[in-house]
């Protein structure tokens, strides 16, 4: 448990290296997306965080369902500063990161909330501007957007450069996904969407699911998707919920874990050419090794 004392000192640090940071380089900003509840938009965010940290990214994950988060229930938080806090008690965004790990950093939005679920238009563009601003200096800021398509989920939309839609075969979810989609582009006629299928048995499952969005967005909207992966329907996932740890720490070895790497490498171009040069040296390395790919030769 990450207690709140710590987290007050923490805060105490951040201020005076943000205060230097103000100029630092801008982070590429991705809302996680999904607008039908239980999808497994926050299981995603969270994890993807994870993976991008360990890849050796500095990041920051905003939890912006206001007052009904999820995440810090998640990593198992004890009583953490959160947005909630800041908008009663007079502090600011940056009081709420919370140290989560090395290069990982999380701001909750409080849990229980329910008066914050639904704040005015210029409070949550406020929120939302301060942080960016902390986020300055890190390599990725992720905002875990809310389940219904309200002002905060229109106001991270517009404000990210990437969208990470994840989805389900289940036809509602499909809906709500072209939605979440269709808003994505509203303003931004050449943002990046990238969607992930969930619950699926395969990756040609999850292909078939995409292929169906996929069809819709651009016979009614006019443009493509990208396909950043899928999640099996695995029980390993909700052990790490109940757990309250990541996929990567309690199944690093896991198909989960790969699979979450690849999904995490669509947001940064840097795994992208690191993940394609290491399946390079692999196959080279056994074609070098290996007499399967040398000549054989006939017997005389």
């Amino acid at each position: 448990m990450i207690s709140h004392n710590h987290t007050i000192d923490q805060a105490k640090g951040l201020r005076k290296i943000f205060d230097r940071n103000e100029l630092a380089k801008k982070p590429v900003i991705t809302a996680i997306a999904g607008s039908k509840g239980g999808v497994g938009k926050s299981t995603l965010a969270l994890n993807v965080a994870w993976t991008l940290k360990q890849e050796g990214k500095k990041i920051l994950l905003m939890d912006a369902n206001f007052g009904m988060g999820h995440l810090e229930m998640m990593m198992g938080l004890d009583h953490p500063i959160t947005l909630a806090s800041v908008m009663t008690k007079g502090m600011q965004v940056m009081d709420a990161m919370n140290k989560i790990d090395k290069n990982l950093f999380l701001i909750p939005s409080g849990f229980g909330e329910p008066q914050f679920a639904y704040l005015h238009p210029v409070a949550l563009e406020g929120f939302l501007i301060e942080a960016e601003k902390c986020a300055r200096g890190f390599d990725h800021f992720i905002i875990d957007t809310r389940s219904n398509l309200n002002e905060a989920t229109l106001q991270a939309l517009s404000m990210s450069e990437k969208v990470l839609v994840i989805t389900t075969p289940e036809p509602v979810a499909m809906a709500e996904a072209y939605e979440s989609i269709k808003l994505a582009r509203k303003n931004d006629s050449k943002k990046a969407i990238y969607v992930v299928v969930n619950r699926v048995k395969n990756d040609a499952e999850a292909r078939d699911v995409f292929l169906k969005l996929q069809k819709i967005t651009q016979s009614f909207l006019g443009y493509g998707l990208n396909y950043a992966g899928f999640l099996p329907q695995d029980k390993k996932i909700m052990e790490c919920i109940i757990a309250q740890k990541t996929i990567l720490q309690l199944y690093p070895d896991s198909a989960l874990s790969t699979n979450l790497k690849n999904i995490a490498a669509s947001l940064d171009d840097n795994l992208k050419v690191n993940l394609k040069k290491g399946w390079s040296e692999f196959w080279a390395g056994l074609y070098k090794s290996s007499s399967f790919f040398k000549p054989i030769r006939e017997s005389v």
